[in-house]
């Protein structure tokens, strides 16, 4: 399991962003070529371990992960936008949640928003939120 498998996990499940984005349309890595818009790239911008001195099998990552939204307009862009950063993805993963079984105790917060962008030959409107991973990885 990685963090980009989590978001795109955690975007799916989300019930304000489902009727924003379906849910075919989130794909984790870049989108492809022909895909309807709106949608959701998930990708990891960087991933750091820290490795324990003691030996314990396990390392601390923390994974940074951008959500690339793409829409046909800005309001869209920034409605989405919207969902992705209040919805279900600023979370701790506790014991009693389904996704606990895919990555025990991650947690997830926003980070920092990356640009907008205008893809003018296609009138493609764009913009990116980045989020932290952590979570304990077996070695």
């Amino acid at each position: 399991m990685d963090g980009v498998a989590l978001l795109v996990s955690l975007l799916m499940q989300d019930q304000v962003l489902a009727e924003l984005v379906p849910a075919d349309r989130i794909i984790g890595g870049p989108l492809p070529e022909a895909i309807e818009l709106p949608a959701i790239s998930v990708t990891s911008i960087s991933r750091v371990d820290r490795h324990p001195v003691t030996g314990s099998g396990a390392t601390l990552v923390r994974e940074r992960v951008q959500i690339s939204v793409f829409a046909s307009g800005y309001d869209e862009v920034k409605a989405i936008l919207s969902a992705v950063r209040t919805g279900r993805t600023s979370v701790r993963i506790l014991p009693d949640s389904p996704l606990f079984a895919l990555m025990p105790a991650a947690t997830v917060h926003t980070d920092s928003s990356g640009p907008e962008f205008l893809i003018e030959e296609a009138s493609i409107h764009g913009g990116s939120q980045d989020f932290a991973v952590m979570f304990t990885e077996a070695r």
